[in-house]
């Protein structure tokens, strides 16, 4: 990092612009906005495919005749019974050789659309893993493209394919072909999610992020719950609806090109000289703050090397300069490891809704769908006290260790005593459990991002939402585990927790600090981390030396 940048202070440049001012509240409503066609796209997966009523199609006259007068013919879901003689003893069992006959029309669910009933069931949920595939591939490209090409070009393209592959999918020909495009999809969602999540955390002030973090999760929470209600009312005309509603959420690229503008701190990080003045100056103008305010804070930007001579190293070839100083990939794996153990546990969580989503065929299944929702959101308002008053080290540990706990003791009280009133307190420690690992999950957005530096933040912020990925195809392999060894999942994800809080030590903490900018910036921060731990070792051994 060369000695121009250092001097310049990015969260001293928000408050002299004015922390949340016009120019800031603009862009973070788009963020805030974009939560919606993030949401649809994964909230559309449940409505798309639940049940419809259905039997076999009764058979032409021309069979009818062929199986003889004295035979009854009964049609059930999945096949047809022929009933033989007079007695009714010779009985045959068919599948539905004529098709089937659905209680609404064929478009009104995409099960309907290509007879993904009986022995075809298991082919409606195969969409939803492609999806999920789709947003693996999708994690390990959008986010490094948007760290070397910046936030705001990708966050429209990503958008710009969600809408255009969403109005594809209605023209679907067949079934391989839906889950195909469905999965391109889903490889465009973490091109809006992590770009738009980490501009966020680039746009205010360390004392700011906190705030902002908190509000964009409950605003995700709000934008999944928004797709209930417009299900219900299009239900009546299919799926294909549907579908062009969420293909219409996606049109906000439209306005991003004029409205939304790039992060200042990648800007300054790619060399990027005149459009890092042009945004200081936009960001004046619109906050009607005047520029020789924060002008003499912007003195050494001209010296910033150009884009071409900073290298985007991957993570597992930086090294350090200094041989007696930890590599950085020694000083992020831990990092690393860290989120992607954290984030299967609630990932496993938030998707057993998705492995139930047909279990409510008929509308109660939107009441239900808008209470598992509500939840989180309800959790995540209460996870802001511990956000404010706790630094994100001790926050992450306090509520790991709490939801170890409250697991642990789920799983005893349902191990060890059949009794109504032991089930229902183990029902109650594991609803407190989602609480504990909520406000977790929510301080794991806010933790990543803020440990990597400017241009590998992207890709730090998708190895986590790797990890969450991985923990959707977990889920359904955790319920299978729990009707084999009822006690297993609780105990392990437990486990998990509590393994967490020994990884989450060797972290940085980054409460109210600076983001770093470069890589020399994130081993600076751990060196003074390992300085700080020294002197804490050091005075507690001349206390006890003192004691004695």
């Amino acid at each position: 990092m060369s000695k121009e940048t250092d001097s310049i202070d990015f969260d001293e440049i928000y408050r002299k612009t004015g922390s949340y001012g016009r120019y800031q509240m603009k862009i973070m409503l788009q963020i805030f906005l974009n939560n919606i066609p993030v949401g649809f796209n994964i909230m559309v997966l449940i409505f798309q495919i639940h049940d419809i009523p259905f039997t076999c199609r009764s058979l032409p006259n021309d069979s009818i005749m062929e199986i003889g007068p004295n035979s009854t013919i009964q049609y059930e879901s999945c096949f047809v019974k022929i009933s033989n003689g007079t007695n009714g003893t010779d009985n045959q069992i068919i599948p539905c050789p004529n098709g089937y006959e659905y209680e609404h029309e064929k478009h009104y669910s995409v099960r309907s659309q290509w007879d993904l009933v009986c022995a075809d069931e298991p082919l409606a949920d195969l969409f939803i893993t492609i999806y999920s595939a789709g947003k693996l591939a999708g994690c390990f490209i959008l986010p490094n493209s948007a760290d070397r090409y910046g936030r705001k070009p990708i966050i429209i393209l990503a958008n710009f394919g969600m809408c255009v592959l969403n109005i594809i999918i209605i023209f679907s020909p067949s079934y391989t072909f839906f889950i195909i495009v469905k999965g391109l999809t889903g490889f465009f969602q973490p091109g809006v999610s992590i770009p738009g999540s980490v501009l966020l955390l680039e746009l205010f002030p360390a004392e700011c992020r906190t705030h902002t973090q908190v509000f964009h999760g409950i605003t995700w929470g709000v934008a999944l719950m928004l797709l209930c209600p417009v299900s219900y009312f299009t239900e009546p005309y299919g799926w294909h609806c549907l579908n062009a509603l969420v293909a219409l959420s996606s049109c906000g690229f439209l306005f991003h090109v004029w409205t939304l503008h790039e992060s200042l701190r990648w800007q300054v990080q790619s060399g990027k000289v005149k459009e890092a003045n042009a945004t200081v100056k936009h960001m004046c103008k619109v906050n009607k703050i005047d520029y020789s305010e924060v002008e003499s804070l912007m003195t050494n930007l001209n010296g910033k090397k150009p884009a071409e001579d900073i290298e985007l190293t991957p993570l597992d070839e930086i090294s350090s300069t200094d041989s007696s100083d930890e590599t950085y990939d020694d000083e992020h794996s831990d990092e690393i490891h860290s989120f992607k153990s954290s984030e299967p546990v609630p990932s496993e969580t938030k998707n057993g809704m998705l492995q139930k989503k047909h279990e409510h065929p008929n509308h109660s299944k939107y009441p239900r769908i808008i209470i598992v929702l509500i939840t989180p959101c309800l959790r995540k308002i209460l996870s802001i006290m511990f956000c404010l008053l706790f630094p994100r080290k001790s926050c992450c540990m306090g509520c790991l260790s709490f939801t170890a706990i409250v697991l642990i003791i789920a799983v005893l009280l349902r191990t060890f005593s059949d009794s109504d009133i032991a089930l229902m307190a183990s029902t109650g420690f594991s609803f407190l459990g989602t609480f504990g690992i909520s406000a977790a999950f929510l301080l794991v957005g806010i933790y990543v991002a803020e440990l990597f530096p400017t241009d590998v933040r992207n890709v730090g912020f998708a190895l986590a939402s790797i990890a969450s990925r991985l923990g959707q195809i977990i889920a359904p392999f955790v319920r299978f585990l729990s009707r084999l060894v009822p006690w297993a999942p609780g105990i392990t994800f437990g486990v998990i927790c509590l393994l967490m809080n020994i990884l989450i030590r060797f972290l940085p903490e980054t409460l109210n600090k600076q983001l770093p900018q470069t890589v020399e910036d994130a081993k600076i921060r751990e060196r003074e981390e390992m300085e700080k731990r020294i002197a804490k070792k050091q005075i507690k051994k001349q206390n006890h030396l003192f004691f004695f």
